[in-house]
């Protein structure tokens, strides 16, 4: 794994941590817009295809 797939991983991590950690509805939603699009940015890495 390259550092930035470490650093994308770590995203994930902390902002599945985050969403099911924080209080506010509006910061949960924030970190989860973060998990999704870090998400994407992994099937990126992978050159995954998408088949929607």
């Amino acid at each position: 794994m390259t550092p930035l797939e470490l650093a994308v991983l770590a995203l994930i991590v902390g902002a599945a941590f985050a969403t099911a950690a924080l209080k506010s509805v509006l910061n949960s939603v924030v970190a989860f817009g973060a998990y999704s699009l870090s998400i994407a940015i992994i099937w990126v890495f992978l050159r995954a295809p998408t088949w929607a």
